[in-house]
């Protein structure tokens, strides 16, 4: 009696265990919805970029099959975020261009799907495009933006380049680009003229070529000084020894002796930077001239006023327009004498 006890007891914890390795074999099929990312590292971030559809949100619908125990630990697995490195969908040393994915083979290489020993039957969507884009990073030269001012030479930037990060294929045009670097308007009212001033630039923006390309990474926040000076909207040139000259008749010198005092006089031009420039570089110099009438004449000093006139191509010519004489005399002493004999 007691021996057939024992024996149906162990049949039933046989029949117990092949049951349970039974349904541990036995096949069976389940779904999931699987999170896919297509990503790039850290380190590879400013070489290269991944770009997906719009309308792909990187859910999979991914159909299983394998024993039930094991789809359930592929399934435990595939609940958490599936990060697909470039390795791993095959775009390692690809060039730039649109590449067509196997979804279902990216599933089915996953270390949580291998390990299972599951098999991935189906995936809705079953395939994915995705683009490549090569980058690099270029140094791009700075311009700056200071609204309508009149500059005296070209703005200095500094620093004078920023490092940009941009499809390889652009990289080889970017000489041609310019960020531009745009100061406050604000700070840019009641600027002295002819004197050099720095301002920080405000707002750095891309080149117009490269706003709105994919693959362009946004600019780094950086701190841009753009030095430049006013020009002058009138410039001066002090003139230390400016002729004084007589104008009259030839037959006055044949009855008087003429003299200055002083026949040479200290002045100062202000007017338009270019006539200024001009006078400057005696190539239109500046000539004092005294009109002598004869019939005005008297023996002794008298008092005459100089009008202001400049020299050019051996012609004297009224003084250019906006061009004033400031610190000179207004008059000049003349000493008149009777020549000998003719009194």
């Amino acid at each position: 009696m007691i021996g057939r006890i024992r024996t149906a007891i162990l049949i039933t914890i046989i029949s117990v265990a092949i049951w349970m390795v039974a349904e541990q074999g036995s096949l069976t099929e389940a779904r999931e919805t699987v999170r896919v990312s297509f990503y790039v590292p850290d380190a590879d971030r400013d070489k290269l970029e991944l770009v997906r559809p719009e309308d792909f949100t990187g859910e999979v619908d991914v159909e299983l099959r394998g024993a039930q125990s094991a789809v359930q630990a592929a399934r435990e697995s595939l609940s958490e975020l599936q990060r697909i490195s470039p390795e791993q969908a095959g775009f390692s040393g690809r060039e730039d261009g649109t590449y067509d994915v196997d979804i279902a083979e990216i599933i089915s290489a996953l270390e949580a799907v291998m390990s299972s020993g599951v098999e991935v039957i189906s995936t809705r969507p079953a395939r994915v495009m995705i683009e490549v884009i090569r980058l690099q990073k270029v140094a791009v030269s700075i311009v700056a933006d200071v609204g309508e001012l009149d500059l005296d030479g070209t703005p200095q930037m500094s620093p004078s380049s920023i490092e940009v990060t941009m499809p390889a294929r652009l990289a080889a045009d970017a000489v041609q680009y310019q960020i531009i670097a745009a100061v406050d308007p604000a700070e840019l009212m009641d600027l002295p003229p002819g004197e050099q001033v720095q301002r920080q630039a405000t707002q750095l923006v891309l080149p117009l070529e490269l706003r709105g390309v994919r693959g362009v990474r946004p600019l780094p926040t950086s701190r841009v000084t753009v030095s430049f000076i006013v020009r002058r909207t009138t410039a001066q040139v002090e003139l230390p020894s400016v002729v004084i000259g007589i104008v009259t008749p030839p037959s006055t010198f044949d009855a008087w002796t003429l003299t200055l005092e002083p026949a040479v006089v200290r002045a100062r031009a202000r007017g338009p930077e270019e006539a200024i420039e001009r006078i400057r570089s005696n190539a239109t110099p500046v000539i004092g001239v005294v009109d002598v009438v004869p019939a005005d004449l008297r023996e002794g000093p008298m008092q005459i006023a100089i009008a202001w006139f400049i020299r050019d191509g051996g012609r004297l010519k009224a003084l250019p327009a906006g061009v004033v004489i400031e610190n000179g005399p207004a008059n000049v002493a003349l000493n008149v004498a009777p020549r000998t004999g003719t009194q």
